[in-house]
């Protein structure tokens, strides 16, 4: 009978502490809840589901929660087993991941610091093929080099009405964002530098870029055969080439602050943009340059200095480029714009 009664102790024992590990297990997953996530990431979520899954690089938990239980440990696996709708919250590490997203959800970080995609070195680190997805907090880097093939990215979108909010896209061997053949893509609140374009658009159409500080890229920003974008409020500093347009048409590139890049901006076969309250300041060479008969609406633009004459914009024209050819800001601004990006 002692013998019943001390096993009858230790299988109680046993059931108190397996209950006590699942409580504690579920206080630590509940410490980040749908709510939550809405309120820390400004994100509208209502449309999305109440599924919450989470990553996490380290594999088990404690319950102290300096290593919070997750449901997978590789971001790509939570993408594979995620539905239309899921959101995935990545918990601080480092995931050394191509990743392709091809289902149309949330992908949020814990931390833009602390939260790292690493791409090794090769393709796109984060490709996206469905609608509809968006990504905040992450630094991502290490993509693989731009060339005669592939252009490789940190982030290449391949779809339409995405979001990209609040990451670091840094020290890429190719592009910070490549946008191609995409339309009504939202480029926001980024920090996006040491790339080989920061945000480059290709026959692409009404895709927004605001509020990026945009910096020590070879190209900050380039719409290639790409009209009716937006491009406002970034802060586009040391770059080779501030922004350059090559056969884009009806873009409007309003209030961005253009400073220290060795060529402001370089226009090629582009005409009908609106260009206006823009900074061009300290460039190097020059603060603009065109080729081709380009005829664009230059407005209130700040010129390094305060001009009280319309300020002509020199271009050459012709197969060759030796037809002189001109723009003209017929109201330059007085004074320098206060520009500061929400970052």
């Amino acid at each position: 009978m002692k013998n019943k009664k001390i096993i009858k102790i230790i299988i109680l024992l046993l059931l108190s502490s397996l209950i006590l590990s699942t409580i504690n297990s579920t206080s630590v997953a509940k410490k980040i809840d749908k709510k939550q996530i809405m309120e820390s990431y400004d994100l509208d979520l209502e449309s999305f589901s109440s599924d919450i899954i989470f990553v996490d690089d380290i594999e088990g938990y404690d319950t102290s929660g300096s290593n919070p239980p997750e449901d997978y440990t590789s971001i790509q696996d939570a993408i594979k087993f995620s539905d239309t709708g899921d959101v995935i919250f990545v918990f601080k590490g480092k995931y050394q991941e191509n990743i392709v997203i091809d289902e149309q959800i949330v992908l949020l970080g814990e931390s833009v610091e602390s939260t790292i995609i690493d791409g090794n070195g090769s393709s796109n680190v984060v490709t996206v093929t469905a609608n509809s997805v968006q990504i905040s907090g992450f630094t991502i880097k290490n993509s693989g080099e731009v060339n005669s093939e592939y252009e490789n990215s940190a982030i290449d979108l391949k779809s339409n009405y995405n979001i990209i909010s609040n990451n670091k896209l840094i020290d890429n061997k190719g592009n910070g964002v490549m946008i191609n053949s995409s339309d009504y893509n939202q480029i926001l609140k980024n920090l996006i530098s040491g790339n080989e374009h920061g945000v480059i658009l290709k026959y692409s159409v009404n895709n927004t870029v605001s509020n990026n500080i945009i910096r020590g890229n070879q190209f900050g920003v380039c719409l290639f055969e790409s009209d009716d974008n937006k491009v406002k409020i970034n802060l586009i500093q040391d770059n080779n080439v501030g922004m350059c347009a090559n056969n884009a048409s009806d873009n409007n590139i309003t209030s961005n602050d253009f400073l220290k890049n060795s060529y402001g901006m370089f226009i090629n076969s582009s005409s009908n943009n609106l260009i206006t309250k823009n900074n061009f300041v300290d460039s190097v060479k020059r603060k603009v340059q065109f080729r081709g008969f380009c005829k664009n609406l230059w407005d209130g633009n700040f010129w390094n200095r305060a001009r009280l004459l319309p300020k002509i914009i020199f271009g050459r024209a012709g197969k060759l480029g030796l037809i002189p050819f001109f723009d003209i800001d017929m109201h330059p601004a007085k004074s320098v714009y206060i520009i500061q990006p929400i970052f």
